[in-house]
């Protein structure tokens, strides 16, 4: 009888226990279950974008939540206490019941595991990313630098003319050819040089003869002032201006002394311009040019053009010949249909 008792108050006290344990274990339970449903969510949301992370987060979080919910079973029908058991084997009882939280702590590492791996995968593909860019950005650059050094190289194929001899510019039109004869006297050899450079860059592209005639990107005349200049200009898309320098002062021409620091020549950059003479426009250093028809020496100009050429006779009549073609005013006369020019050397 007594047995029976002390029995009866075993039981009671062993019920009172799992009863606690079972509560702290339930808690635990909906903590981990409310873990898993949110990472199934989380990976859902993830599986709809298209991102780097979605076979991570996507398929293997999917992977994660049904691990947790089997283990979640298994902890489930652990826990239920066994009350046929006699109670000197409770030791057993109480090793069944560690599998609660041996269960819960490698959800738990498990889901470490998985975050940790996320996170050093996400870092390694962002980094892989990074030298991706990295790698587009080199090729690129070798190619821009493949594509100069074939320019280069097309350049370099080209015969390089001296400009001290190199006679003049042809220029040829629909309306007839124009011949310049360089004055490096007047103007200095970087105008010259300015010119034989956009020619032989115009060979290089267009595979022409810097001796027959080349089409420049833009050559062309556009202006026509009657009885007085044709302007036009020669340029190429590769070659700049920037290194022309102006003409100097001619030895006649009085120095001012008032002159400012940055042009100390006073706007006297060549002589006063007479029929044939060429000449850089608006005082400058180019592309724009023009070329003086006007019967007497154009004194209202002054000395502040760069003369770089002269026509002969001949060529003065094929550039008056544009005077009687289409043009309208625009506060300067324009031609309609400005004359497309191709240039070579001599």
């Amino acid at each position: 009888m007594a047995r029976r008792l002390s029995h009866g108050k075993n039981r009671a006290k062993m019920g009172h226990a799992e009863a606690s344990w079972d509560r702290r274990q339930a808690s635990l339970l909906v903590a981990i279950r409310h873990l898993s449903v949110q990472i199934l969510v989380s990976g859902e949301r993830c599986g709809e974008r298209e991102e780097p992370m979605h076979y991570l987060t996507g398929n293997n979080l999917h992977i994660v939540h049904k691990f947790i919910t089997e283990s979640l079973a298994t902890m489930k029908q652990s826990s239920t206490p066994n009350i046929s058991a006699p109670l000197s084997r409770s030791g057993a009882r109480r090793k069944t019941s560690l599998i609660n939280p041996i269960c819960a702590a490698a959800t738990l590492f498990v889901l470490i595991l998985f975050s940790l791996g996320g996170t050093l995968l996400f870092f390694a593909r962002s980094n892989n990313n990074n030298n991706n860019e990295s790698q587009e950005a080199q090729q690129q650059s070798s190619q821009l630098r493949r594509q100069q050094k074939q320019s280069e190289d097309i350049i370099s194929k080209v015969e390089k003319r001296d400009p001290t001899n190199t006679q003049g510019l042809l220029v040829r039109t629909e309306i007839g050819d124009i011949r310049i004869a360089f004055r490096p006297d007047l103007a200095g050899p970087s105008s010259i040089q300015y010119i034989i450079d956009v020619v032989e860059a115009a060979a290089s592209k267009t595979d022409g003869n810097v001796n027959n005639g080349v089409a420049c990107s833009r050559c062309k005349f556009y202006r026509a002032e009657k009885k007085l200049l044709l302007q036009g200009v020669i340029a190429q898309n590769s070659i700049s201006s920037s290194a022309v320098a102006l003409g100097p002062c001619p030895e006649d021409v009085p120095p001012d002394l008032h002159c400012p620091e940055h042009d100390p020549n006073c706007a006297c950059h060549g002589p006063i311009m007479t029929k044939g003479m060429v000449g850089w426009a608006g005082g400058g250093e180019g592309p724009d040019f023009f070329i003086n028809t006007f019967e007497k020496p154009v004194d209202w100009w002054e000395t502040q053009h760069t003369v770089w050429g002269e026509l002969d006779e001949e060529s003065i009549r094929v550039v008056e010949s544009a005077y009687d073609l289409p043009a309208h005013n625009q506060g300067m006369r324009m031609l309609d249909k400005p004359i497309d020019i191709t240039l070579a050397l001599f």
